[in-house]
């Protein structure tokens, strides 16, 4: 609830006490968000290499840490290994985000046609989960010039994230939107969606 709202120092006293040897490794995870946002990086690595258990929690743990040091390419070699040697599909959406990264367009169009095939589609379906798929598929055919495609795939994301009058619209559906207007040239309109999300207490 603090962490919504935007309250990193209430919230970090909560997941600070959740976070422990036999606690579940995403609350680590989230007090080293909070660490993060608060210019402590040095806290948050040590929260981080602290979760020794289990195998794949230990290695995101090391992916997080490789990618707030901006190393882009070493997640690369390092997700298709871990890819390689396990199939989990989360290692793909870990590659793909690396090869964004890394300006790769062809690399995340082929990640992300064995992950999201439904995105390339004349018809691209989108859902409210799965939005850095779809943003990651509409960077990558605006890169590699189906300009066509990409809008289809950005006017999916803004027709499945448009807000429900009187609910609460969730941070990430409103940072998807203010990415999905950036690449259509709405500058305007992604800065008063990334303006709302920071108002409502969303930090990076």
């Amino acid at each position: 609830f603090y962490l919504y709202q935007g309250r990193l120092d209430l919230a970090e006293v909560w997941f600070r006490a959740a976070t422990g040897p036999a606690s579940d490794p995403s609350a680590a995870v989230q007090l080293a968000h909070i660490y993060y946002n608060l210019g402590l990086d040095q806290d948050a690595a040590t929260v981080l290499r602290a979760v020794k258990e289990p195998q794949t929690a230990v290695e995101v743990m090391r992916a997080i840490l490789v990618v707030r040091t901006g190393r882009y390419r070493e997640l690369e070699t390092y997700s298709r290994d871990l890819l390689r040697k396990s199939g989990d599909p989360l290692w793909i959406s870990a590659l793909a985000a690396a090869q964004m990264m890394l300006g790769d367009a062809a690399g995340v169009r082929e990640q992300l046609l064995v992950t999201s095939p439904e995105l390339f589609a004349p018809d691209p379906t989108v859902g409210s989960n799965g939005l850095d798929d779809a943003i990651g598929a509409a960077w990558a055919s605006q890169q590699l010039g189906d300009r066509a495609q990409a809008r289809r795939i950005l006017e999916q994301v803004l027709a499945a994230t448009t807000p429900t009058p009187g609910l609460t619209q969730p941070h990430e559906r409103r940072v998807a939107r203010a990415k999905a207007f950036e690449m259509l040239g709405q500058r305007d309109r992604a800065i008063a969606e990334l303006t709302a999300a920071v108002d409502a207490g969303w930090r990076t």
